[in-house]
């Protein structure tokens, strides 16, 4: 059989043998045969036609091969073709439907391939860009670090650059308050070298003068700089003041003196201020009458601030 399920012809001499049963045909009608195969159906009548007034006439000519013989052999061959053709095109048709289903199957395998190359994509392009916004997190919160820490050191570096121009004032400040003692104790130095005994002595006893002076009594008045004298002693509600009173003395008088200078030593300046003291007392003799009170209390000023003059001369003498 040949490759369309057609015996292979065999030449011998001008005529084919196809197979055992079949009668043999020349070449001539083998491809009239051929071309009956390849003709339409309404081709094939007018074809079976033509070859069967050329065997009449062949036949008129001496063939010994009937009409009716001849005209079946041709259909026989004609069918024989025709149902090969359509196994063909069965299995062609098969073929073409096997081919196309795997066409079929093969672009769907090739679009589900793509469908996932697609949905690979889309999760490594989530995934890159989940990265990139990690990294800019992580870059943002590097230099968000990075500012903090760079304000924290300002702050420090502000406080230490505070401390340090505090401890330079604190410094200056004391080297100017020492500049300022040193130059005011050598104005006194040079002073005192200048000074008479009477500025030497007031400057011992006019501390105490002024401490006294600037005490206050009743409602912040001091009875003491009050001066009584024999003419207003009885304006001043003391009439009798000088029948107890031999000496009067007052921090005006003392002041007067203090300020020019008039005392010559401690011990006349301690006898006036004394004086005052005594004076208050023994006129006031009482002990709850108020200007007793008030004359104890500038007599614990008083010595206190006398013994200090007093171990301020020890010291010096």
């Amino acid at each position: 059989m040949g490759k369309y399920g057609v015996e292979n012809p065999v030449m011998d001499g001008r005529k084919l043998k196809i197979g055992r049963n079949r009668e043999n045909l020349d070449v001539e009608s083998m491809r009239a045969a051929f071309t009956l195969r390849e003709c339409k159906k309404f081709e094939q009548d007018a074809f079976i036609q033509a070859e069967l007034s050329a065997e009449k006439a062949r036949r008129l000519r001496g063939s010994l091969i009937e009409e009716g013989t001849r005209k079946r052999s041709v259909k026989a061959m004609a069918l024989g073709l025709q149902e090969r053709e359509r196994k063909k095109n069965r299995r062609d048709g098969k073929l073409l439907a096997s081919l196309c289903q795997k066409m079929l199957q093969a672009e769907k395998a090739s679009l589900e391939k793509k469908k996932a190359l697609a949905s690979d994509e889309k999760e490594t392009r989530a995934i890159e860009e989940k990265l990139v916004q990690k990294e800019k997190e992580s870059k943002a919160a590097k230099e968000k670090q990075i500012g903090e820490e760079q304000r924290r050191r300002e702050i420090v570096e502000a406080k230490v650059r505070e401390r340090q121009r505090e401890r330079e004032r604190i410094r200056e400040e004391e080297e100017e308050r020492i500049r300022l003692e040193e130059e005011r104790e050598e104005r006194m130095l040079r002073a005192r070298m200048m000074e008479t005994p009477q500025q030497a002595l007031h400057r011992l006893y006019d501390p105490i003068f002024q401490a006294v002076w600037d005490m206050e009594f009743f409602d912040g008045s001091n009875p003491f700089r009050i001066v009584i004298d024999r003419e207003n002693c009885a304006v001043m509600g003391a009439p009798d003041y000088f029948d107890y009173i031999k000496t009067p003395m007052n921090l005006t008088y003392v002041r007067e003196k203090v300020s020019q200078y008039q005392y010559e030593t401690l011990q006349e300046f301690f006898q006036d201020m004394e004086l005052i003291i005594s004076n208050a007392l023994v006129y006031n003799s009482d002990p709850n009458n108020p200007y007793h009170k008030a004359a104890n209390v500038m007599l614990k000023k008083y010595n206190k601030l006398k013994s200090k003059v007093l171990k301020q001369c020890k010291v010096n003498g």
